[in-house]
């Protein structure tokens, strides 16, 4: 038990959540401290055991606690940067600064539970106080699944039906200032940077992609982006056709972007990366919304409820990113990598960009060069990797997106791949797919998006963009774009795979009753 009127020597425990605002534990630290130290550990070797991460989303880690070391400079304290094993590092630093209370923000991700539970049993065996709050998602998970008499929700329709027994999202926490740290600052040394600083990507031999400044990281600029999304009031459809609109016309530039969005400007916020680390909080976010029209409101709470759905399921099964253990997932037969060439053969152009249909290839190539892509290109790879035509494992793309999206996500990520899939929240495999090139005619009318990302192409006219093959040779070869030499050819027929998926779908669904709620059971978290 904490010990009455104690001032506390906090380590406030940086993990996601990496912002000054709405940051409740923080606020704790501050109130109840006479020092307080803001560590974040980095152990990389961990990070990578635990999930795939690209050298994009590290740059985009890296920037986002550059930012927040600067915030807290402007408040008269330094973020610790600790390297390592992160139960080692902070058992060393908490008895290095005599540390008698930790602070930090509950994720709800397995792993990190896990490192939780690891740092928790060492720093209570030196009987040091520990103050958590959640922040990460709207709700406490377990708190929806309390509310849903000890079961978590795996419909939307139930999730939906526990939600208003629920309180209103609380309103966002007050911002860390200089003022409050006044009470609690701690004497930062001369060498700081030199031992707690954080780390450069060539100092940690890594190369940094070269198309990132779309993307900066940080809370300085995720609040800029917010402002600006929230007084624009509206989301970009892509389905309004041409418009005079400065926005429609790339004549603007996001705040902290050095380039205009171009055609395929997100209809969505765009802020997906800056959630994922907490730069901004998701009460903020959500709070933010009620003052838009109704349609960008109801849009963006929307997609915070989905939010909350897939954060809640992932909180209580096991192996959710995975099928095998995954007791939500069902038993479908993918074509297997192993012991089929031709699969194995797709998928590795499908990873490349090189599948020869320009739409899913400028997608993958976006994203492992930008480490962002739109829904609508999300929807697109998914469907083409899976049901659609390559009839491979969701895994596949799970693992893809996880290594190279900076808002790669454990809960929405596999959750996503897991719904467009029908392996699991419905009781059949769906029918529907989507079609490259028709979906590439639609949403890249005039081509720009497949000309900026698949530049092979960019000579060729416009009704041969989504489909190039279809291209007379004369025309390839005025465009300096062979087909099967300068851009390959379609790897597979997609309107032929399409119709052996359907037949595969069809005899899967047959098989399979309509489940009743008692055979459904639940796993302690």
């Amino acid at each position: 038990m904490e010990r009455n009127l104690t001032r506390h020597r906090t380590l406030h425990w940086f993990r996601k959540g990496l912002r000054l605002h709405d940051n409740r534990p923080l606020l704790a630290a501050i109130r109840s401290s006479e020092a307080v130290y803001c560590v974040y550990c980095l152990d990389l070797e961990w990070m990578r055991a635990n999930e795939r991460i690209g050298n994009n989303r590290i740059r985009f880690l890296l920037e986002s606690l550059t930012d927040l070391d600067e915030n807290l400079r402007k408040i008269g304290t330094r973020l610790f940067v600790l390297r390592g094993n992160a139960r080692t590092a902070i058992k060393t630093f908490c008895r290095e600064y005599e540390i008698t209370q930790m602070t930090y923000m509950r994720d709800a991700e397995v792993f990190y539970r896990q490192l939780e539970a690891e740092i928790l049993e060492e720093v209570n065996r030196r009987e040091i106080v520990t103050r958590s709050d959640h922040g990460h998602t709207l709700y406490d998970p377990q708190e929806i699944i309390d509310a849903n008499e000890g079961q978590v929700p795996l419909s939307l329709d139930e999730f939906y039906s526990v939600i208003p027994s629920l309180d209103v999202p609380a309103l966002p926490a007050p911002t860390v200032t200089a003022e409050m740290f006044k009470s609690c600052s701690v004497r930062i040394e001369e060498n700081h940077q030199a031992i707690y600083g954080v780390p450069t990507m060539a100092s940690l031999g890594l190369e940094c992609p070269r198309a990132h400044t779309r993307w900066p990281g940080g809370e300085t600029v995720a609040l800029e982006r917010l402002k600006y999304k929230m007084k624009q009031n509206t989301l970009y459809e892509f389905n309004q056709g041409p418009s005079t609109s400065k926005a429609a016309n790339h004549e603007y530039e996001i705040p902290g972007t050095s380039e205009p969005w171009f055609e395929t400007q997100p209809e969505t916020t765009g802020l997906s990366p800056y959630i994922n680390l907490g730069s901004i909080s998701p009460r903020t976010f959500w709070h933010g919304a009620k003052n838009c029209s109704e349609k960008m409101r109801t849009t963006v709470q929307g997609q915070m409820i989905y939010r909350e759905f897939f954060y809640t399921v992932a909180y209580t099964v096991n192996n959710f990113t995975r099928i095998e253990g995954n007791r939500i997932c069902k038993d479908i037969k993918w074509s297997d990598p192993k012991t089929n060439e031709r699969a194995a053969e797709w998928i590795e152009k499908f990873k490349q960009g090189m599948t020869g249909y320009p739409w899913i290839d400028a997608a993958v190539r976006q994203m492992k060069t930008e480490g962002w892509i739109t829904h609508i290109s999300r929807f697109s790879l998914a469907s083409f990797l899976t049901v659609g035509q390559m009839w491979c494992s969701w895994e596949v793309g799970q693992q893809l997106f996880e290594e190279f999206l900076l808002d790669a996500d454990y809960a929405l990520n596999a959750g996503n791949f897991l719904w467009v899939t029908g392996s699991a929240f419905a009781n059949q495999i769906p029918v529907k797919a989507l079609d490259p090139v028709k979906l590439a005619r639609k949403w890249d009318t005039h081509g720009s998006f497949i000309r900026r990302y698949c530049p092979e192409l960019k000579n060729l006219p416009t009704q041969y963009i989504c489909a190039p093959w279809k291209a007379p040779q004369d025309v390839q070869l005025k465009a300096r774009a062979i087909i099967g030499v300068d851009y390959p050819a379609p790897m597979l027929n997609a309107a032929t795979m399409r119709i052996q998926n359907l037949n595969k779908i069809k005899a899967h669904n047959q098989q399979i009753r309509p489940e009743s709620d008692s055979e459904r059971d639940s796993e302690s978290p």
